[in-house]
């Protein structure tokens, strides 16, 4: 992930400014609790390998997202992991799963 620094209101602080943080985005629209983020712009390429989906982004970092034994491969489930690790972090992810899903 970049190092880019970005300056967020405290006061007026909302999901599409953390995740545009997150993501190196300087401007996010959030309507209705939608946070809208053009990935199109974020996203260099995806690589289909499986069991594994790559997610090269444009800032130079890379997720990765792969199958457990057992499961069946599927392009736009691990499109959607990749993204997810992005906007929670790759360190985090497991973390955010397992606080969420009990």
């Amino acid at each position: 992930m970049s190092n880019k620094n970005v300056n967020v209101n405290v006061n007026s602080i909302n999901m599409a400014d953390i995740i545009g943080a997150i993501l190196g985005v300087e401007k996010m629209e959030e309507k209705s609790g939608i946070i809208r983020i053009n990935l199109d712009k974020e996203i260099e390429t995806v690589i289909f390998n499986d069991p594994a989906t790559i997610v090269l982004w444009k800032d130079g970092t890379k997720t990765v997202s792969k199958c457990q034994n057992g499961d069946v491969f599927n392009k736009e489930h691990g499109l959607a992991m990749c993204i997810v690790r992005k906007v929670v972090g790759n360190r985090r992810y497991n973390e955010f799963f397992e606080k969420w899903c009990k």
